[in-house]
């Protein structure tokens, strides 16, 4: 995951890999959790400054969504499907309703998302300070990649066995 915050005085990039996601392929059901201190910028003070100024990030750990895939999909077929999620995105505490365009690739059984979108800071009650205004985009874009690995209920079971002894 990454966004990109384009300013007239300086832009401001940042990337997590440590993002944790389900689909659930029988109900469409998707969900995403990233630690907001994940994030990882150019510079120390741009971390700082977005998680102690900017994000609350002590007071508001984690930014989630909670949604369901629209189109019908047959996960056991490999392909590219374009498809709408609708869902909830929360971020700094604020919840809103969303929906946003995904591409999802299925190949050999391995799912991957990818998803391209916009978040507006205010709609967030991120606060930019008005000294600051030129340095942060209103709008910042967000790129999603996942890749999800098939769960399999017979390994989950070998591994409960193997963990109690049998």
């Amino acid at each position: 995951m990454s966004f990109f915050s384009k300013a007239p005085i300086e832009n401001i990039e940042a990337v997590s890999k440590q993002i944790t996601s389900i689909i659930n392929t029988a109900t469409n059901e998707i969900a995403f959790i990233v630690e907001i201190k994940t994030l990882q910028f150019r510079l120390e003070k741009m971390r700082d400054d977005f998680n102690e100024d900017f994000m609350e990030s002590d007071k508001y750990p984690h930014a989630t969504y909670d949604g369901k895939i629209k189109r019908k999909i047959n996960w056991k077929n490999d392909g590219t499907y374009t498809v709408i999620a609708k869902g909830y995105l929360t971020i700094h505490g604020v919840e809103k309703e969303r929906r946003d365009t995904a591409t999802i690739t299925i190949r050999n059984g391995e799912i991957t998302l990818q998803s391209n979108f916009f978040v507006r800071v205010a709609d967030y009650e991120i606060r930019i300070p008005r000294l600051l205004f030129q340095n942060i985009a209103e709008v910042v874009a967000v790129k999603l990649v996942v890749t999800y690995i098939p769960y399999k209920e017979e390994e989950s079971r070998a591994q409960v066995d193997n963990n109690s002894g049998k």
